[in-house]
């Protein structure tokens, strides 16, 4: 259903690009079969606990203990997000892995200069 939607949101051009917040490789390894990406390219954010925490309070406007929070996050781990940091981890050929400290935006320029150097090559 969500490549349909991103197909007729697409009208008839060919993506080159996908941006997803796909928190499992297979949701991701679909959408990219789906539009015959035989090798994706994923960016891999990574940040500290505290971090995430901050910036998960501040989206869903709640407030959480260390502990609420941690319950939550290992279900995404165990969601699968840790297989897709392998995947780019063992693919740094296409993939690109970052690790944001804090909330600059510095990592978002660490991404484009690394895509910009990726696309010179």
């Amino acid at each position: 259903i969500i490549c349909q939607e991103m197909e007729q949101n697409l009208k008839n051009d060919t993506p080159n690009i996908v941006i997803t917040g796909n928190r499992s490789l297979e949701g991701i390894m679909y959408i990219s079969k789906y539009f015959f990406i035989t090798l994706p390219s994923i960016i891999y954010l990574e940040s500290p606990f505290d971090l995430l925490k901050t910036n998960y309070e501040a989206r869903e406007r709640i407030k959480l203990t260390d502990l609420e929070f941690e319950k939550k996050f290992l279900e995404e781990i165990k969601s699968g997000l840790y297989n897709i940091r392998d995947y780019v981890i063992e693919h740094q050929d296409t993939c690109l892995f970052v690790h944001k400290l804090n909330n600059d935006d510095k990592a978002v320029d660490i991404v484009k200069r690394k895509i910009l150097v990726k696309g010179e090559q």
